[in-house]
């Protein structure tokens, strides 16, 4: 094991093989240039060139090439792809990074290209990757590799439906794609398995308060194995902050390559300050979460005010709305026609917020009753019917 600072300063263009002959070269966080003519020997899956630093700035191989004829089996000094085009692509770049895209708990390959020519488009080409099952993270099953593609520089990615080849013996295989059109330096290629699919990516999540109502909006650039959504909340009001707890679930799209649109809606809900996140969960059982970035706030009511009984009329279960803009005793309190007091519905402290409680009349009979808010100098009363 060696690591690039161990090697003498060279010029790129100095450099004509750099043969690995037993062990691996780290080269961290730097970049290791290969000239036009430089190439790479002997790397396996015992002699690799990887990076130890962490996910982010891990370093780089790259090279830089000109070309004034289409390309019959390129590999840029042995970088790890071979590219073949229909037409040349002019001066190009090919970048060999060493990050993994991480989904959850899975990660995928330990490698990742950008290939830049001058000539973006109309290329017909055909690329094939080389990888070994030791530059694979644990879990991933090398006889299983699937190519991925990003058009937007990794932020997210699209199952490429190559062809793989793998051989057990040299712990080695390639992945095939033919008919690409494009290329450029916003186009990155990596591979996973079946089983470790590349995660769904939110190009947006955003809410909204519409009164008591709060609305989640979500955009995904593109989806793979997405079964859905699971909306979680979290609430810090006057009792403190709460656990996050399932509100709701969206079914997702499965795979699908072009943006979905996704609404949920959290309606009537008390004061507080809400936290949201979606687990997103494919059919594998994997999941990931996205959190939304801001906190929403219902405010406490600006009011006293009780609301009419729901459903009206009923039997033998309704519900009674009211509303505190603060601290407060709160009596409910229920009458007959003659104003002789019924039943106390409720009679306790409670903090300002919205609030909804049930009240059953099944040892009632049927007829108008009255039911009567009383906290502080507030007091109303309004109307609701029984009928068995």
């Amino acid at each position: 094991h060696r690591d690039l600072h161990s090697f003498p300063t060279r010029r790129s263009s100095d450099l004509g093989t750099l043969t690995l002959t037993s062990g691996d070269l780290d080269v961290k966080n730097k970049t290791l240039t290969l000239g036009n003519t430089a190439s790479i020997s002997g790397e396996s899956n015992n002699n690799l060139i990887f990076s130890t630093s962490a996910n982010g700035s891990r370093g780089t191989v790259t090279t830089s090439r000109e070309f004034s004829a289409k390309l019959e089996g390129e590999t840029f000094g042995n970088i790890g792809i071979t590219l073949s085009t229909g037409i040349s692509p002019g001066a190009t770049v090919v970048t060999r990074k060493f990050d993994a895209v991480i989904y959850g708990t899975n990660t995928g390959m330990y490698k990742q290209f950008v290939i830049s020519p001058a000539v973006t488009s109309g290329l017909n080409a055909i690329l094939v990757t080389t990888y070994f099952a030791n530059e694979l993270s644990v879990g991933l099953n090398p006889a299983n590799m699937i190519l991925y593609y990003s058009t937007n520089s990794g932020a997210s990615w699209t199952n490429a439906a190559s062809t793989n080849s793998y051989d057990g013996e040299t712990f080695s295989g390639t992945l095939s794609l033919s008919g690409i059109s494009a290329l450029s330096n916003t186009l990155y290629w990596t591979a996973s398995d079946n089983d470790h699919p590349l995660p769904v990516k939110l190009a947006s999540l955003t809410g909204k308060l519409n009164n008591r109502d709060i609305e989640l909006n979500w955009v995904t650039s593109q989806e793979y194995n997405n079964e859905g959504f699971e909306v979680q909340r979290c609430i810090s009001g006057n009792q403190g902050q709460s656990e996050w707890k399932k509100t709701g679930y969206i079914k997702g799209n499965g795979t699908k390559s072009e943006p979905s649109e996704y609404t949920f809606k959290d309606v009537k809900c008390n004061s507080g300050k809400y936290k949201y996140r979606l687990k997103q969960i494919d059919y594998n059982g994997n999941f990931e979460y996205f959190e939304l970035e801001n906190t929403i706030e219902v405010a406490l009511p600006t009011k006293y005010d009780l609301g009419q009984n729901y459903p009206n009329p009923f039997n033998p279960s309704t519900k009674i709305a009211f509303e505190l803009p603060e601290a407060a005793r709160v009596s409910i309190i229920l009458y007959d026609m003659l104003g002789r007091e019924v039943k106390r519905i409720l009679n306790e402290d409670k903090d300002g917020g919205y609030y909804v409680i049930d009240f059953n009349a099944g040892d009632l009979s049927s007829g108008v009753y009255f039911y009567r808010m009383i906290s502080g100098k507030y007091v109303k009363t309004l109307k609701m019917s029984l009928v068995k």
